[in-house]
Parts: C-alpha cells; structure tokens; sequence
C-alpha cells in the first residue's frame, strides 16, 4: 500500500474519531492535546492495537485530562462512542482488523475456538471432527460479525482438511 493511500485512511479514520467526539459532546476544542490524543487514538485503531475496552478507557482518560467530571451514565455513553468509532473506522477502505481465534477444547470429538476481531468480544465456533460439522454460535454484537464467522470458519476446516495440528491462537490477518 503506498503512502498516499495510507495517509487517505488516515485522514478518513481520524474525522470518524473527531465526529463522534464532537456528536457526543466529547469534543474538547482544538487544544494541541485533544488534536495529539485524536492522533494517537486514530493511530492505534488504524494499526489494529486497541479493543472496544481499551478505546473506551482512552476517551475517559481524554475527557478526564481535560478536568471534566465523569459519572456511570457517562461511561455508558463513552462506550457507545468508542464501539461506533471501533467499528466505523474498521469499515473504512475495507476491513482491515484481524480475527482472532482462541481455542477453548479439543478431545478425540469436537475442537472449539472463540472468534472475534479481538479476544474480548467473541463467537463460538465448533467442528466435530467425527460428523465433519462446523457450528457457529455468533454472539457479536458487530455488524461485521457474519464475515469474521466465515474467516474462522473457512481457517477451522483448512486446518482439519489439512490434518493440521490445531494452534492455540490464530489470527487471521487482512488479505485472507
């Protein structure tokens, strides 16, 4: 991917930050501070290194650097932002987020894994290795849920076609 391209997505991811910020009246005007703080929000969800919690926590810390007060209803509002920041900028110029799977069994039966764009907000996917079934329990409350269900699912049956040994974790990085 070329500089320019980079940079547009850049762009794009940090004026889906700065909207819902000032949508939610978490704008803290045009301090160097709130402009640097956007930055490195922006930076972390572009390169993949921050979770809905993790998003979450650094709008709070924002907010409270700013000598604001902060309540539970707050903090409620706070994580309706980061979750529509998260998976906004994930859909700019593409998905580009990893799934992560997590294996939680394996027995001469089934093999399961948790799946998600993180380790924190997951499904459930399961092979029986005697019927040859995949089962998926989605219970991701992300619109893009179905296609990390059919990343996860695509790896599980790979690994069984290929007797592969099944890893604890695996990520599945973008350009599947």
């Amino acid at each position: 991917m070329n500089d320019s391209i980079e940079e547009r997505l850049f762009i794009q991811k940090y004026e889906v930050v700065s909207k819902y910020m000032k949508e939610f009246n978490f704008n803290m005007g045009e301090s160097e501070v709130y402009q640097s703080k956007l930055n490195e929000i922006t930076h972390l969800i572009t390169s993949n290194k921050i979770n809905i919690n993790d998003l979450t926590q650094e709008i709070i810390q924002l907010i409270k650097a700013q000598n604001k007060e902060i309540n539970a209803v707050d903090i409620k509002g706070v994580r309706t932002v980061a979750k529509k920041i998260f998976y906004e900028c994930n859909a700019v110029g593409g998905i580009s987020s990893s799934v992560v799977m997590i294996k939680l069994e394996e027995n001469e039966i089934i093999i399961s894994y948790k799946f998600g764009p993180d380790e924190f907000k997951t499904g459930l996917i399961e092979l029986n290795k005697i019927t040859e079934f995949i089962k998926i329990e989605d219970v991701l409350e992300d619109p893009h849920s179905k296609r990390y269900a059919e990343h996860a699912g695509r790896r599980l049956a790979k690994l069984w076609k290929e007797k592969s040994d099944f890893p604890e974790k695996i990520i599945i990085t973008p350009g599947w």
